[in-house]
């Protein structure tokens, strides 16, 4: 054994400054090599036509001469070696065309049972061109988600009707579809996007009465999906629905540790001037956030609004520039705002699209909820009562919002949510004649909805196995779903939901974290419905030269014994 391991040491002391000279030289490789290295992931296509480049289809070349991939280190001899020592060698000279990839470990589930032949459209391995994954950029597919005063005071109608509109506070006036797909409103507050529809579910959905509004749209909350669309993005006046954007500033406000609901805001004479519904604030008098913002969402005023815009920016016109600009990055192009109540002003306009995005977006905060399903409270130590303007809160099941506005000139409007078996869904109302149109226009949308769709949990049936690591600190990371795996789908369409995940065999080092792996189909009727990458678990550095020659002397040991 000793002279094993003296013969052993010798080889070292030659083999290291002949691999470090190699290595250096591989530094700056050829233009005409070939940048396939092992486990390096490359599309088949641009593998071939490397290929051509580099030598007559069928050339063997040696893996030595192959050019790193950027930012890839090649493989010394300690390294070659040492992957020969424990059967994973790759050092016998390789096609110039792309290789034939490695099959993946494939985990093939149902959920909860498949149509006879539903199969995956499209493998990883077709995809990757190699089942030795090195890094992949995570890409998922995308699929292509009555009106009573408020202030139940005999002064408040006076005030109304010398504002000249009612916005929302009484009712200020009486008297083509299409299904459409996910529109994303971004996850991070101050970088949102909202993409484009690309898929949609089905095609003029069946069972939604007409509309009895100039437009509308049902979207289901979790996935961004439109299930019905009118005029979608035909711009009109939104009243106070425009407040669904001055409560989106103000809960991200809090949010952040900008402001606090316990802070308590001083009242402006100009905040005490706004007419429409209020709940009488003068000036120099002081309320908490937290009674201000319960006032805005039950209660729809226009005082307690512009206090806390004055308090979040600093003044009305600071605040309003912000809505804009938060308007911009969910990608409401439709809408336009000039003050933050909803109060009529020339140009301030939305849509029926664009209230359903950033509805989505408000639903996000986690308190808000706390104010938008209160039926009816009070301020003031019980002086001054409240009833909600959103008549869904007490007779629709499951509603948990959100915002009613009504003016002489945009006459009806309503953002509607509401929640049943673990989904939620938006129903935006514009212009219905009467109040009574807006509200049965939203149940007959949020009906549809949930008669007709569910939110299913899609995930593999077994846990994944690890993925081997070659030349890592650890032999082996932990593949993982990158993202939440639930899926909106019809409730006839349940059946013919399939999933099937594909991982990669083995990984060279290092493995960074959030590393794509491989993935999951999601599949509904033989269609392609989303692609869930699979990603590592954790981070896995590659082994130093020090690290590889304690591994190869604890291999030796072990063959010894």
């Amino acid at each position: 054994m000793k002279r094993i391991l003296a013969a052993f040491l010798s080889v070292m002391l030659f083999v290291l400054p002949v691999s470090a000279a190699a290595a250096y030289k591989a530094k700056a490789p050829e233009a005409n090599q070939n940048p396939n290295l092992h486990g390096a992931v490359v599309s088949p296509a641009e593998n071939v036509k490397e290929s051509k480049t580099a030598a007559p289809k069928g050339t063997k070349l040696p893996a030595a001469t192959k050019a790193p991939k950027e930012n890839q280190k090649p493989r010394s001899n300690i390294e070659t070696n040492l992957l020969k020592m424990i059967g994973k060698s790759d050092g016998d000279p390789v096609e110039s065309t792309a290789a034939a990839p490695e099959q993946p470990t494939a985990t093939p589930t149902t959920l909860p049972k498949p149509n006879a032949g539903s199969t995956v459209k499209t493998s990883l391995l077709e995809k990757m061109g190699d089942s030795n994954a090195a890094k992949i950029s995570a890409s998922p597919h995308t699929n292509h988600k009555e009106n009573p005063s408020p202030a139940v005071s005999s002064t408040d109608a006076k005030d109304k009707s010398k504002s000249g509109s009612s916005n929302d506070g009484t009712d200020g006036a009486k008297g083509g579809n299409q299904f459409g797909a996910p529109a994303e409103a971004a996850s991070d507050k101050n970088t949102g996007n909202a993409s484009a529809a690309k898929t949609p579910i089905k095609e003029n959905p069946q069972g939604v009465p007409e509309p009895k509004a100039e437009s509308a749209v049902l979207m289901e909350k979790e996935t961004g999906t439109i299930l019905y669309e009118k005029n979608a993005h035909k711009k009109l006046e939104p009243a106070s629905v425009t407040k669904v954007m001055t409560l989106l500033l103000i809960t991200e406000a809090i949010e952040d540790g900008r402001l606090s609901r316990q802070d308590m805001v001083t009242v402006s004479g100009y905040a005490a001037g706004m007419g429409g519904s209020q709940v009488f604030l003068e000036e120099g008098e002081q309320m908490s956030v937290n009674d201000l913002l319960k006032a805005v969402a039950v209660a729809s005023v226009n005082d307690a609004a512009t206090a806390l815009a004055e308090a979040v920016a600093g003044s009305e016109e600071a605040f309003v520039a912000r809505m804009n600009e938060r308007a911009k990055e969910l990608g409401m192009k439709d809408s336009t705002f000039q003050n933050c109540t909803g109060l009529p002003a020339e140009d301030h306009v939305t849509s029926a699209y664009d209230i359903a995005v950033m509805s989505r977006q408000l639903l996000k905060c986690p308190f808000i909820r706390e104010f938008t399903t209160i039926w009816m409270d009070s301020l003031r130590d019980g002086a001054f009562g409240l009833s909600n303007t959103n008549k869904l809160i007490r007779f629709y099941k499951g509603a948990t919002g959100l915002k009613t506005g009504s003016t002489a000139t945009a006459l009806f409007c309503l953002s509607a949510t509401a929640q049943r078996d673990g989904m939620e869904l938006i129903a935006a109302v514009m212009k219905a004649p009467t109040s009574v149109d807006r509200f049965e226009t939203a149940k007959s949308l949020l009906n549809y909805g949930f008669a007709n769709y569910q939110i299913v949990d899609v995930h593999p049936e077994q846990a994944m196995p690890p993925v081997d690591v070659e030349l890592g600190v650890k032999n082996a990371v932990q593949p993982v779903l990158a993202k939440s795996s639930r899926i909106l789908v019809e409730k006839t369409a349940v059946k013919s939901l399939t999933q099937k995940t594909a991982v990669c065999g083995k990984v060279q080092a290092p493995v960074e974290k959030g590393q794509k792996l491989g993935e999951m189909v999601v599949s509904v009727n033989g269609q392609v419905r989303e692609t869930i990458p699979v990603v590592a678990s954790e981070a896995v550095p590659r082994l130093t030269v020090g690290g590889l020659f304690k591994k190869m002397t604890e291999l030796l040991f072990m063959k010894e014994k």
